[in-house]
């Protein structure tokens, strides 16, 4: 079974190769950026967003911003994040993981403004 980051991986491989732009094998290519020490923005401080919260802050010492529906002083303290707006957030981070726990309007107007955003952004998302 294939990992759901790697079936995103598959359709820029194919162009590549059939390209003629693959040259020859190398072993992290298409293994991203690092995200040690990195600004990461997290749509949604839930509990999806606060375990996602915890292995960024812990396990990869980024500094994390976050928005939402509201502010979450209690989950915020414990990761040093800081609440921001949504459109700030896309200013300022490389990095964004937005976790909601349903497909809402409030999702649809998020990706909406993330596509207006000039900058580019490495997106991950859990939605159910």
């Amino acid at each position: 079974m294939l990992h759901p980051v790697a079936l995103t991986a598959i359709p820029v491989l194919r162009l590549v190769f059939h390209s003629g732009k693959w040259v020859e094998w190398r072993p992290l290519w298409m293994c991203g950026k690092d995200l040690h020490h990195s600004t990461v923005g997290i749509v949604g401080l839930g509990r999806i967003g606060t375990a996602v919260a915890r292995r960024l802050c812990y396990g990869f010492d980024c500094k994390l911003l976050y928005c939402g529906p509201r502010e979450k002083p209690e989950a915020a303290n414990l990761f040093s994040a800081e609440y921001v707006s949504f459109e700030d957030l896309l200013n300022r981070v490389l990095y964004i993981r937005m976790a909601f726990l349903c497909k809402t309007l409030v999702s649809d107007r998020f990706v909406g403004l993330a596509s207006c955003c000039r900058s580019p952004i490495s997106w991950s998302a859990c939605v159910r």
